[in-house]
């Protein structure tokens, strides 16, 4: 049956094969008997498995949908079995085996699809579905604008464990959804409440600003938002209005060999039979197996408010990389001990929510204790910081490359003493003293005048993970790239720091 298919096809079962076996991180006897007899049944070489490993989960779904219907049939009959052997299936490998059942379905593939994107900075949540359209469908909100449909799909969702973000119904829930001053007002309490982390110590927003940023914001204004802040384009998506879910998130690799981050989703279309095609999918699942945490779409929903209301400010990075607060009158952030404190800030923004351990830190600082810094100076004595820098690349640990990455931000920030030994006593001070500095930075954002909640920009330490950490997403920074405001992630001082592996 598939030993006439093409080595790309049988490469792309073998993929799925295994994602299905490793999907729950446990692999049973019975599961390894059947990717033997498939290997063999394949006559697929050692080699062409690890190719599979370049192979995105979406790309594997197009390869068996260019087989015959019996073919398809066939593999996904073979799944199925993979799925039978494990005596204990999870929410995961159950995830993955309808994203690929409905995407490669001859009845579904046509408004069921799987897609990969690049991993973002931006976690999506494994346990909520949500609706999202590129412009007004009137099939759609005909069903999800009916409270007893909402409430039966919601239903249906949730007995499943996944939990229906459908914005409309989030703004109603939260009384956001009027339109007066006066009735908005009343219902600040509850919006406090709601999204408390924003203003924190009972700091206010005033009512007004909330309401204004909420006044035109609607589902394609979520979309947008949602595009935004895992930095996808509206052509990624192949449906006008449609339901997500995620898949997982995976790696692949790219043609120089190098590992890269990826997010699956399930994305099914929604401009007509909607409830048929949602029934469809939860069909496939037999059991709650979810926990719901309360984050994913709705903090993106959250963050949106908190920054179009001044909640929470963007940052303007200029072109000395100092911080101004945009919602705050462009206030600029000054801190004690800069530059040393500014290049900290930065080397933690940079690491994002991963943060930077204490080990690290110390380990890093150790190395340049013990660093003849003479090694790295040419015969006029002078330093030459890039070899120094290559030497770091070609260590390749965490601490060599926190040093590394730091030295880059430094070297934006102030060249000063860079050819003299004694500038890597700078690099090393600023990792020495990172409590200190830690304090002053969250003392500068806390001084600016007019901002809402500046502890959402302080470092933070995690007692129990011994982890530094910026507090505020990367997002909401932006730099000034010749008269035109681009997301700081975007710029090519970043993406300088993002070509070097963490």
């Amino acid at each position: 049956m598939l030993s006439s298919l093409t080595p790309l096809k049988k490469r792309t079962i073998f993929k799925v094969a295994v994602d299905l076996i490793k999907a729950d991180g446990r692999i049973h006897g019975k599961e390894i008997r059947i990717l033997d007899e498939l290997q063999s049944e394949l006559a697929i070489s050692r080699e062409d498995c690890d190719m599979a490993h370049y192979i995105t989960l979406s790309e594997a779904v197009s390869s068996i949908n260019e087989m015959s219907d019996e073919q398809a049939e066939y593999v996904i009959d073979l799944f199925n079995r993979i799925m039978r052997a494990d005596s204990d299936v999870s929410d995961r490998e159950n995830i993955l085996l309808t994203a690929v059942s409905m995407a490669c379905g001859r009845e579904t593939r046509e408004w069921a699809r799987v897609i990969s994107v690049p991993a973002s900075e931006t976690k999506v949540s494994d346990c909520q579905v949500v609706f999202l359209e590129k412009s007004w469908e009137k099939n759609a909100h005909m069903v999800f604008d009916d409270k007893y449909d909402n409430l039966l799909i919601s239903k249906a969702f949730g007995d499943i464990g996944l939990q229906f973000f459908y914005l409309p119904s989030v703004l109603e829930g939260l009384g956001l959804n009027t339109r007066s001053a006066a009735d908005f007002g009343a219902q600040w309490d509850l919006l406090r409440k709601s999204i408390g982390y924003l203003a924190p110590y009972g700091r206010r927003a005033p009512a007004e600003n909330v309401e204004v940023a909420l006044g035109d914001f609607d589902t394609a204004t979520f979309f947008k938002v949602f595009l935004s802040a895992l930095s996808l384009g509206p052509d990624m998506f192949p449906f006008n209005s449609f339901i997500l879910v995620k898949v997982r998130d995976g790696a692949v690799f790219d043609d120089k060999d190098c590992s890269r981050e990826v997010v699956d989703f399930l994305c099914i279309d929604m401009s007509q039979d909607i409830k048929k095609r949602i029934l469809s999918f939860v069909s496939h699942f037999t059991e709650e197996a979810f926990v719901l945490p309360y984050e994913g779409y709705y903090k993106m929903f959250y963050d949106y408010i908190s920054s179009e209301s001044g909640i929470v400010s963007s940052v303007l990075v200029d072109n000395n990389l100092h911080f101004r607060m945009e919602n705050a009158d462009n206030a600029k952030v000054n801190f004690e001990s800069s530059p040393q404190s500014r290049a900290l800030y930065l080397l933690l923004l940079y690491y994002g929510q991963h943060g930077v351990s204490q080990s690290c830190f110390s380990d890093a600082v150790e190395y340049l204790k013990n660093l003849v810094a003479d090694e790295f100076c040419g015969p006029d004595g002078h330093l030459n910081l890039n070899a120094f820098q290559s030497h770091l690349r070609a260590l390749d640990t965490e601490w060599s490359l926190l040093i590394y990455n730091l030295i880059s931000i430094y070297r934006a920030i102030s060249t000063k003493d860079e050819q003299k030994p004694s500038y890597l006593s700078y690099i090393q001070s600023i990792l020495n003293h990172r409590s200190s500095l830690k304090t002053y930075v969250n003392t500068g954002f806390s001084q600016v005048q007019g901002l809402a909640s500046p502890e959402q920009y302080h470092i933070t330490f995690d007692k129990e993970f011994n982890l530094y950490r910026v507090a505020a997403s990367q997002s909401l920074f932006f730099v000034d790239c010749d008269g035109v405001r681009v997301p700081l992630r975007d710029s090519s001082f970043w993406k300088m720091l993002i070509s070097c592996k963490i």
